[in-house]
């Protein structure tokens, strides 16, 4: 379910990137594809799928690890583990962080875990935090950039303290809310969210190849950032446009090729 669909999407992707030379008739380095294939991604957003494979290819020994750890051992490792991967974000070459960057995702795969196997007497604290911590991204954003004179992304990295914590108190809430209740008020809300969870994967590996046409406006128009059909427009008005636009269309493609019945079970 990850394997193919990154075969067919990397082999999509190479023909998008090498588009001009295969029109042209230049000659493609086969060297330099098996190079992106194997140590490199085709596409920027394909460390994802690097990334998953590989957690996937650990699970079986992380499986038994974590069945033989109690509550107390999992939350000793998820608390080291958190401060290890807030400075190695911050302090690459520390001592004791310099070669446990595998260490990063591995504990983000078991917070996972433990937050689905563990509840929570008081999860409102944690929600505050989370939202606490939300709060503080922005803002704490606006002080470093200020303080550099250009854009710090520091509080944005997937693996920065902020973002982790975000990210368990949110997780903490969806597994929480009443979901039974949700699909019996809004039906259809529930059914769209279950039928667009079924397309997810195959959306995020389309989504950076509709976003680059987009930017550059192949298709005779162009929506960016800071840019609505050839009109400067503020980011805080943008963003969310290009989003909605990337998103409706990489679904609608899905949608499509979902339709054609040797592409349906291999897009992922």
């Amino acid at each position: 379910k990850v394997f193919v669909p990154y075969l067919f999407w990397s082999l999509v992707y190479l023909i998008y990137v090498y588009r001009y030379d295969i029109r042209d008739g230049n000659q493609i380095k086969f060297g330099e594809i098996f190079y992106k294939l194997g140590f490199n991604e085709v596409y920027y957003h394909f460390w994802f799928v690097s990334m998953i494979l590989g957690l996937y290819l650990l699970t079986p020994t992380l499986r038994i690890l974590c069945a033989g750890s109690s509550r107390k051992d999992l939350e000793y490792f998820l608390v080291v583990w958190f401060i290890l991967d807030t400075v190695s974000t911050y302090f690459p070459k520390a001592f004791i962080v310099k070669y446990i960057g595998w260490l990063a995702y591995v504990g983000l795969f078991l917070m996972g875990h433990y937050l689905k196997k563990y509840d929570f007497q008081q999860p409102k604290k944690i929600y505050q935090f989370g939202w606490l911590a939300l709060l503080l991204t922005p803002l704490g954003t606006y002080f470093l950039t200020e303080q550099k004179g250009d854009f710090d992304d520091k509080l944005y990295l997937y693996l920065a303290p902020n973002v982790i914590i975000i990210s368990f108190a949110l997780f903490l809430y969806l597994k929480n809310f009443d979901w039974e209740l949700f699909r019996a008020r809004f039906p259809n809300i529930h059914r769209f969210v279950y039928f667009f969870g079924g397309i997810s994967f195959a959306v995020y590996l389309v989504h950076a190849g509709v976003l680059d046409v987009l930017k550059n406006g192949y298709l005779g128009f162009k929506i960016y950032n800071d840019n609505l059909l050839g009109t400067p427009l503020h980011p805080a008005l943008a963003v969310p446009i290009l989003t909605i636009a990337v998103t409706f269309l990489s679904a609608i493609i899905i949608i499509v090729l979902k339709k054609i019945p040797f592409l349906r079970n291999i897009i992922g």
